[in-house]
């Protein structure tokens, strides 16, 4: 007995292991991101695909340099943006307000990427400011220094007085005018330009500063920039969008414009003012509201499911632990050898086996690289995969031989 009570003792430390392994897959099934988009690479191979599907169609035409512009803008200000799914987030969403809680999350990727999507569509929409100014410039988007621009549009707002505000202003007009060139370096704003441009976006500031009634961030000057831009669009006639609206805005604002004078300063504000009040006829919002109510159910259950992998292993972690202050330290580990595998497989192994098929499959010149599109999506439920492997690997080779000579010295005694 004093010998069993020895190999006892020696599952101790394989207890403790089995813990460790346990909490962090139970974790990081229930915090990791179950999945990882890579919004930035997906948006390229978008782009890239609708770039030259517009080329096709109407290649040399203004319109199709404007949508390739369009589209490099959007490439630019999201190439380092990525989305994580975890379980507990999934679940909250699935809980809440689905609509308010999707205008949240967008409203944070515009704060994750304002200033380079701002300073891109600056450099790129300043020809358009005047009207009939330059209407066959061509502007070179490999010139732009984002980073230069946002240095710049920062200075702005760090200004403490309405002088060093002007002057703030009027470098950035000058970075503006060193950035906004063709592909030969010819500058498309002139020096008698600069006043006036310099004159127009400290009026813009101006407007914002009194909406907000303080300092003015680089959000309040977008919203309230875009709210007066969709006000006066309501006033015309003819529904035209003035000034500097790309034409994304000017199609929303056409289709659904239900700002009746309001100015926003948040980009949630914003974001849920474009889809209109619930109940307005033509309002998308409602149609929206019908299919989240539909779809959030699924989501809930999906959450659960993984809810129920992640307690499997916390229920091992119990027993594991349990074990430890007990005679007999044994534990059966059976359930998760079982399915301790599922979030790993369906989330990480699946994905990664679809990109090699479709790659195989589909050409990358067929179209969208949807392979590439599937390589940008991972995952790290690979830690609770990686947990599954070391946990056969402690009972094969580390807890069954000493489980087993406990078997048999147990069998001799009773023999």
């Amino acid at each position: 007995m004093n010998e069993i009570g020895r190999l006892q003792k020696k599952l101790i430390p394989v207890n403790i292991v089995v813990m460790v392994l346990s909490l962090v897959a139970a974790l990081s099934i229930l915090f990791a991101p179950i999945l990882t988009v890579n919004v930035g690479k997906i948006t390229g191979e978008i782009v890239s695909a609708m770039d030259s599907a517009a080329g096709d169609e109407s290649e040399g035409s203004g319109e199709s340099e404007e949508m390739s512009n369009i589209l490099g803008l959007l490439t630019k200000s999201t190439e380092n943006l990525k989305l994580n799914v975890t379980v507990i987030g999934l679940y909250k969403f699935a809980s809440g307000d689905g609509f308010s809680q999707i205008t949240g999350y967008v409203a944070d990727i515009f704060t994750q990427i304002e200033a380079d999507l701002f300073s891109t569509v600056v450099v790129t929409v300043i020809p358009q400011i005047i009207e009939n100014y330059q209407p066959d410039s061509d502007i070179d988007l490999d010139n732009i220094d984002v980073k230069a621009v946002t240095g710049k549009l920062n200075a702005v707002f760090e200004a403490q007085s309405d002088t060093e505000i002007d002057e703030a202003i009027y470098d950035l007009v000058d970075e503006l005018q060193r950035q906004t060139t063709t592909a030969d370096g010819t500058q498309l704003i002139e020096d008698d330009m600069k006043d006036e441009l310099s004159e127009y976006i400290r009026k813009y500031y101006d407007d914002a500063a009194e909406a907000v009634d303080g300092d003015v961030t680089l959000e309040n000057f977008i919203c309230v920039t875009i709210s007066e831009i969709m006000n006066e669009s309501g006033n015309n006639s003819d529904g035209n969008v003035q000034g500097v609206a790309p034409v994304a805005l000017a199609s929303a604002v056409e289709e659904n414009n239900n700002n009746d004078g309001k100015i926003y300063t948040t980009y949630q504000e914003l974001i849920t003012a474009m889809f209109g009040e619930s109940g307005d006829s033509g309002s998308p919002l409602d149609s929206i509201n019908s299919s989240l109510d539909n779809i959030l159910p699924y989501f809930k259950y999906i959450s659960f499911v993984m809810m129920g992998f992640a307690a499997v292993w916390l229920v091992l972690f119990i027993f594991a632990f349990a074990h430890l202050f007990a005679k007999n330290k044994r534990f059966t580990m059976w359930y998760v050898k079982l399915l301790g595998f599922f979030p790993c497989f369906v989330f990480g192994v699946l994905p990664l086996v679809a990109g090699s098929v479709l790659s195989a499959l589909v050409p990358a010149e067929a179209g969208i690289n949807l392979a590439a599109i599937l390589a940008a999506i991972s995952s790290l439920t690979w830690i609770s995969g990686g947990c599954y492997l070391l946990l056969w690997i402690v009972s094969i080779f580390w807890a069954f031989p000493i489980k087993r000579k406990i078997r048999k010295l147990r069998k001799s005694a009773k023999a």
